[in-house]
């Protein structure tokens, strides 16, 4: 249980971090959904799928925070294994 609430409570931290992140370094974060054309494609799709567009709309929300945190975590890793490329080159092999 307690590893559930650590993973809620991690991933706003990451997707914050992330956004905070690709604003300042100008990075596109891959992945995320447009809302607007989750909502247009459910609504064209038929008047019947009607009342499932908030639904789709809050899933695709939640889908681009988890994206966006494992994005920032996959920036977080090309920067520890540059960063450890650079010690065994310029520290160990020198």
């Amino acid at each position: 249980m307690e590893e559930i609430l650590m993973f809620i409570g991690l991933v706003p931290i990451l997707y914050l971090a992330g956004r905070l992140y690709s604003d300042i370094r100008g990075k596109e974060r891959s992945g995320e959904l447009d809302l607007d054309n989750v909502k247009e494609n459910v609504r064209r799709s038929n008047g019947f799928w009607e009342w499932i567009v908030p639904i789709a709309v809050s899933f695709a929300f939640i889908y681009n925070i988890v994206a966006t945190a494992a994005w920032f975590v996959g920036e977080l890793i090309q920067i520890a294994l540059h960063a450890a490329k650079w010690i065994f080159n310029n520290v160990i092999i020198t």
